[in-house]
């Protein structure tokens, strides 16, 4: 049993709840306005933490709960997201015995955290973007492409030399 794991939710604090697929799972995520909020509904005897992943304590092997994300509104960011959904991928791993041993089970891990990070932003940004408005946390992507700088009208073409990567694919590679 997950002794962080709390099985009934106050909706008190509650900001925004979604949940993003994982294989035959989902993992429900929270937005809590403030720390109370967190603290009330994540059984944790520590209460340093602004954001933490809780892995549900019985999995079905059919599907359905895998886990849950709760972060502060305050505290959503690319740093804290990414830092709990490789949480989510660690554990799916050991809950699927992924081997990182090929290129194919690296490859695997790589997508998962693809998928559930591209997920959870889509999901955030409805949520906060379409049903209450502008968050106060922009879109990281939106963001870096805002302050980046034009583009060249014409800029020098490059030329690309193509050659064999480590795992035998053609790679194409920029000539200094």
């Amino acid at each position: 049993m997950n002794v962080h794991y709390k099985e009934h939710k106050s909706p008190i604090g509650l900001s925004g709840k979604w949940a993003i697929p994982i294989g035959n799972y989902h993992i429900d995520c929270f937005v809590w306005v403030n720390k109370d909020g967190l603290l009330e509904n994540v059984a944790h005897e520590d209460e340093d933490y602004v954001a933490c992943y809780v892995h549900f304590p019985s999995r079905r092997l059919s599907g359905g709960l895998f886990g849950e994300i709760h972060v502060m509104e305050t505290e959503v960011n690319p740093g804290n997201i990414a830092h709990e959904l490789t949480h989510v991928l660690f554990d799916w791993c050991n809950a699927n015995s992924v081997s990182t041993d090929t290129n194919r089970g690296i490859e695997m891990l790589c997508e998962t955290m693809e998928d559930l990070t591209r997920t959870y932003w889509e999901e955030y940004f409805k949520v906060f973007m379409v049903e209450k408005g502008q968050p106060e946390v922009e879109n990281p992507a939106v963001s870096d492409v805002a302050n980046s700088p034009e583009p060249e009208q014409n800029p020098e073409p490059v030329e690309l030399e193509e050659t064999k990567g480590k795992n035998g694919r053609r790679t194409r590679n920029q000539n200094a």
